[in-house]
This record gives C-alpha cells, structure tokens and sequence, in this order.
C-alpha cells in the first residue's frame, strides 16, 4: 500500500466507538475513523468514548459529552475516567467514587485507587490492599491483593504477595468468588482481549491463548506465541503491540512482526487503527503499519 503524509499530534487516544480524542496545539478534540473532526480541538482534555459519552475537561471544570457533538452536563469533581457498564470513576478529595450516566454519585468517593467495571466488578484500592466491589459498592473479593487485573471470561489476574527487596509478584488467576482457578503462578499479566493475555515471567513476557494457559498441562501449544518482549500491549482484531530492546513493534496472534518494533510507544488497535509515538509526535498506523489519514 502507498504511505500517505499523516498528520502529527501532540496526544492521541486510541480509538473507540468510532473516535480518537488528539491534541493539537495544546487543545484536544475527536476524529472518526477517516481523519475528519467530530469535535474540533477545543478541550484541555479529552476522554475515550465508551458507551456513546466520553468525559471532556475545559476550563477547570468537568463535563460529559454525548457522540453527537453535545456537552449533557457538568461535574464538579477533581479527576473522572471513561464509563464502563453504565459508571464512571470519579476523583474528589483524594479518593475515587463512581457516577452514573446520569451524573449521579452512586458508590461513595472512599477508595485510594480503582479500576472501571467489567463483567459487573471493579478493582478498588483500599489502604494499600486491592478487592473489587459491585455496582451497589458491595465487597465481593477482599482487599488482600497487591496487584489486579479487570475481569474477562470470569476471571481476573492478581498478585497475592511480593518478593522482599524486588518488584516481582507470585500471581495467578482467580474467578468471580476470589477462588484460584489455575496453579500456575507468573509474575503480572495484562487484560484479556479478544481471547489473548500477555503473561509476564521472571524475565520478560509471552502471550497466551487465554483458555489454553489455564486449562492445559503444557504452556507449549501451536497457538501459543513463544517469542519473549520486554512489553506486551492488548491483543485486539489480532494484532498486539510489542515492546523489544525498548521500542515498540505489532505482532499477529502467531507470533509474526507485522510492524517491526521502530516507535518509541503504540496503543491497542481498534478499528483498524492504532496511535504509534515517533520522534517528532503521535501518528496513526494501519495493521501493516502504513500511516494514516491526510493532512
């Protein structure tokens, strides 16, 4: 395919629901899927959309805006994060709560930290112990974790201790009750997405068929990406990015580098697309690492 000039951005988002926030001169706005502004650059900060509303930041102040271009409402709270299941995670006086769509404060600002909802959990931070509570704030798995994962599939990784004087963890995978469904233990893993989980060993990393990792007796199956990286992306539409000898590439679910590790940072890919750091910015690239969109 022919390479086109691509226009360069000072921030990017990776796409979602059809939109990319970027920032260009210092402001930050969204495009669809061909390069064309749905909301021209106009905001301090820009969220990804998730669930047809993203949360924007402009002058000093929070607000939710829907795909089409419309502001619904304002928030007054410190820091918010994208939606997920219908709730949002908001920051006010050090601690995080979640919202509703509506704006409604529905779980109460008391955690430290917190992940979004999957699978109708989140992973809360509570002095210095994570746990994932319910939509209604419920304790479903204790705060007895150092590391976590997001819920796919039932299961989620944590990290149950950590080695004195190192930044190792033994981890494993557990199921929605907080029961250890594999004996396998690893130091950290990635989400899993589109049935692929990055597992990261005492050296570097591998991904892994989600399924064959914990249900057969050997890690060595055909669809078992063996190649060690320093880093490994979400795996999505096929593609992870890879990071080796500090510099970040994409590979296919068998292992094969579709984009060589050139870039100094590279984002998920969604529809078709995925934010790649270059010297002198942020571009867009395809599956074969063509870049995108014209100026």
């Amino acid at each position: 395919g022919k390479i086109i000039v691509a226009p360069i951005y000072e921030d990017v988002g990776s796409f979602s629901e059809g939109l990319a926030s970027v920032k260009i001169n210092g402001l930050a706005g969204y495009i669809d899927t061909l390069g064309n502004y749905v909301y021209e650059p106009q905001f301090d900060f820009a969220a990804n959309f998730s669930e047809e509303l993203a949360l924007v930041y402009r002058d000093e102040e929070w607000s939710v805006v829907d795909i089409k271009g419309n502001v619904l409402y304002n928030l007054e709270y410190d820091d918010c994060q994208f939606f997920s299941e219908g709730l949002a995670a908001v920051l006010k006086d050090d601690l995080w709560g979640f919202i509703d769509r509506a704006g409604e404060l529905v779980i109460d600002c008391l955690f430290d930290s917190v992940s979004y909802f999957s699978e109708g959990l989140a992973a809360v931070k509570y002095f210095g112990q994570w746990g994932y509570i319910d939509k209604a704030g419920k304790l479903i798995i204790s705060f007895e974790h150092y590391m976590v994962g997001d819920f796919a599939f039932g299961r989620t990784w944590v990290a149950i201790d950590s080695l004195v004087g190192k930044t190792l963890h033994h981890a494993m995978f557990i199921d929605r009750s907080g029961r250890q469904v594999t004996d396998r233990m690893f130091n950290s893993a990635g989400d899993i997405i589109d049935g692929w989980v990055p597992i990261y060993f005492w050296e570097r990393g591998k991904l892994f068929r989600y399924k064959e990792f914990v249900e057969l007796a050997s890690i060595f199956k055909s669809n078992t990406v063996h190649r060690k990286f320093d880093l490994i992306g979400p795996c999505n539409e096929g593609l992870a990015p890879v990071r080796l000898n500090s510099k970040w590439g994409v590979i296919d679910t068998l292992g094969n580098w579709l984009v060589q590790p050139t870039y100094d940072s590279l984002l998920i890919f969604r529809d078709g697309a995925a934010p790649v750091l270059a010297d002198d910015g942020w571009y867009f690239i395809d599956s074969q690492g063509e870049l995108l969109f014209e100026n």
